[in-house]
């Protein structure tokens, strides 16, 4: 994890000498994707360590999951941006990803199209049916979602992280983003003050 904090140690000290009160630093972290995995409706097989989606003999999801947890108790958070990085889009449809919740919990040995643990069947589908999350921003390597209602929904109302789905609304092609071994890992961007 990277942080970056925005307004330094000094500017606070000097605040307090002067008889005021300290400012909110304001920080921004990059959190890396704790797990990730493509899934096939084709077979019930797993490519972990990747991230893609569309088609690729047959339907392909992908699946990301980040660890919040290093976003302290208390803070206000600002933002949140998931980033992936385009490694293959022969078709240009990268800023057709749409991001959903993934519903139920999965791992890294069992998750498939059809199951998220290798002993429960998905209940429809890998992820929620309401709301489709678009492209923020779409650029020559990376891809933004302005993730924050979901951050936000974990973070201050407790609710479960699954992670998310990756949906590729040009279903009849194949998007392959950089995995996170790789020189260009996803990330999610989160800004917050305390």
């Amino acid at each position: 994890m990277r942080v970056r904090t925005l307004l330094g140690i000094v500017a606070s000290t000097a605040a307090v000498a002067l008889g005021g009160t300290a400012p909110a630093l304001a920080t921004t972290v990059d959190i890396p994707a704790s797990k990730a995995c493509v899934i096939y409706s084709s077979y019930s097989g797993r490519a972990c360590d990747a991230v893609a989606t569309g088609d690729y003999f047959g339907a392909t999801q992908g699946l990301i999951q980040f660890d919040l947890s290093s976003i302290p108790a208390g803070a206000d958070i600002n933002s949140a941006t998931m980033s992936l990085a385009i490694n293959y889009d022969p078709d240009g449809d990268a800023g057709f990803t749409g991001l959903q919740e993934v519903s139920e919990p999965w791992d890294t040995t069992h998750v498939s199209w059809f199951t998220g643990d290798g002993t429960n069947v998905w209940d429809g589908a890998p992820y929620r049916a309401h709301g489709m999350i678009e492209p923020d921003s779409v650029g020559s390597l990376w891809v933004d979602w302005d993730v924050l209602g979901f951050v936000n929904n974990v973070y201050y109302s407790g609710a479960p992280n699954y992670g998310l789905s990756l949906n590729n609304n040009a279903a009849s092609h194949f998007v392959v983003f950089f995995y996170p071994s790789s020189s260009h890992p996803p990330k999610l961007t989160v800004d917050y003050t305390l």
